[in-house]
């Protein structure tokens, strides 16, 4: 077993630990999926190359027998904390938020992405 040491977050599917070079290893909890890595690799990427304020995805990797994606370590509040520290700027976090999304969820930036279905994009556009 690597000895990764104590997580530095968890999460229902995974666990979050300091990895070398300034990255973190987000490994998949055991009983999960393995193709869950996978998505978040492709999340990760698709949400990087539409512009998103997302990290690069570095490597898909195994540690130990299991799956793990390794993303760039980004030091900071997460926008829970900041809810938490700030409840008074919920409106415009949620507007932000709103913003990014749409932003990210057009035909022209989706194009070339064929995991997303073309019903989903329909949608989007009506309502955007």
């Amino acid at each position: 077993m690597s000895q990764l040491g104590t997580p530095i977050a968890t999460g229902r599917t995974a666990e979050i630990y300091a990895w070398e070079n300034g990255c973190i290893l987000k490994l998949i909890r055991p009983g999960f999926p393995a193709h869950l890595a996978d998505q978040e690799w492709q999340h990760s990427r698709v949400a990087w190359e539409l512009g998103a304020p997302a990290p690069r995805p570095v490597e898909l990797i195994e540690v130990d027998g299991r799956p793990c994606v390794v993303l760039p370590r980004l030091d900071g509040l997460n926008l829970v904390q900041v809810l938490q520290r700030s409840l008074w700027r919920m409106d415009s976090m949620a507007r932000l938020l709103g913003r990014l999304h749409a932003a990210q969820m057009n035909e022209e930036n989706l194009a070339g992405y064929p995991m997303l279905d073309r019903l989903v994009l329909r949608v989007l556009s009506d309502i955007l």
